[in-house]
């Protein structure tokens, strides 16, 4: 157990230390551009642990640009910076997966343009109620993903996009449950955040619809919508923020046990996502964030967080019973807190890792170059 607390330290100092050099290649980078077309770089790496995929190590690097090229630097339009991104993961279990990505703010953030591509091979376990164990399963996973959403009126933005993956899921003493599905979707949310890394103001309503059809080559008939509300405050001048978040999926129609929401593989930290699932999820959850200012230039901080959630509906994997409706299902509370550090300071991004405990009776950590709300 020290041995694992020493690792666990010096992973974050590493952290730390890489976040620091990729400050001065920023600089350098920024020094040899030319003013309509500076860029920003960063590389880090930073430890995670989940009970189910032990002791795991992370490298994110992302390139951050002006994608119009400087043109409406000097005037008063707030356009994000564009990002051209990359993520590798590794766990002592051998669980390994990767992904690619970009996201383009164009013209006076008239366009909001993203794609991207994952893989992943996740050797985990699930609870198994009937044997009262858990059992050791497998989750191979390739998607793409493409939304192109346009500005139609002040902050509101309606958009489309295409998906398309593929889930192969084993579990012990059982035959592959295989699915491949291709979808589009519909895009509307309306975004006056005033930073799309760590916002301190603002709110975000975002909702997405999924249709995955047969007629498409896909394998099932799946409608889902997706719809979150995030609201940012900044409590005072003195570095103190809060921010909580309202998050939903529903299944309608027909529903396929590889598309369920497994409780804590997104959003909710302090859960394996490997003992709660359901076809459908909803959950709330708050933040408190300080940053001191008498330590590394207001650039390191500590946040506190706790939230309540449900799952229900739908099929399991593995066969476990799953309550029917919500007001059936039991309530899933977290909480936990972390660290921050201000990777680019002028564009506010963040590297976060956080710990948290949950109804499972276990602790969980994260790292990750964005906010969780």
């Amino acid at each position: 157990m020290k041995l694992q607390y020493c690792i666990f330290f010096l992973l974050i100092l590493n952290s730390m230390t890489f976040a620091q050099e990729s400050q001065r290649a920023q600089k350098v980078i920024e020094k040899v551009s030319n003013d309509s077309q500076k860029g920003s770089f960063v590389l880090v790496p930073g430890p995670s642990y989940m009970p189910s995929t032990k002791l795991g190590l992370s490298l994110i690097g992302m390139y951050l640009f002006d994608a119009n090229s400087g043109k409406y630097k000097n005037q008063d339009v707030n356009v994000p910076p564009s990002i051209l991104g990359a993520f590798a993961k590794v766990t002592t279990n051998d669980s390994a997966m990767g992904a690619v990505g970009t996201q383009l703010f164009l013209g006076p953030d008239l366009w909001r343009i993203s794609g991207g591509y994952f893989e992943g091979d996740i050797l985990s376990e699930m609870f198994k109620v009937q044997l009262d164990r858990f059992i050791d399963t497998s989750n191979e996973i390739r998607a793409v993903l493409v939304n192109v959403n346009r500005r139609v009126w002040k902050k509101l933005f309606i958009g489309f996009g295409a998906v398309w993956n593929e889930v192969i899921f084993t579990s012990e003493g059982s035959v592959p449950l295989g699915t491949s599905n291709t979808g589009f979707k519909f895009n509307l949310f309306y975004d006056t955040r005033d930073n799309t890394f760590s916002p301190t103001d603002g709110f975000f309503l975002n909702t997405r619809t999924s249709f995955y059809r047969k007629d498409l080559g896909g394998d099932d008939n799946i409608t889902t919508i997706d719809a979150s509300f995030s609201q940012y405050f900044s409590l005072s001048d003195n570095g103190h923020l809060f921010s909580w978040i309202y998050d939903s999926s529903f299944n309608l129609g027909d529903t396929n046990p590889n598309y369920n929401y497994n409780f804590g593989s997104r959003g909710p930290r302090g859960y394996t996502g490997k003992v709660f699932e359901g076809a459908n999820m909803l959950r709330f959850e708050g933040e408190y964030k300080y940053y001191f200012k008498s330590i590394l230039s207001s650039r390191f901080g500590l946040a506190g967080f706790a939230g309540v959630g449900f799952v229900f509906g739908g099929r399991s994997r593995v066969g476990n019973d799953i309550s029917s409706d919500l007001f059936d299902s039991d309530p899933l509370a977290h909480i936990g807190g972390g660290i921050r550090y201000k990777v680019l300071p002028k564009q506010n991004l963040n590297m976060r890792i956080d710990m948290a405990y949950g109804r499972e009776d276990v602790f969980t950590m994260y790292f990750a170059l964005n906010e969780a709300i």
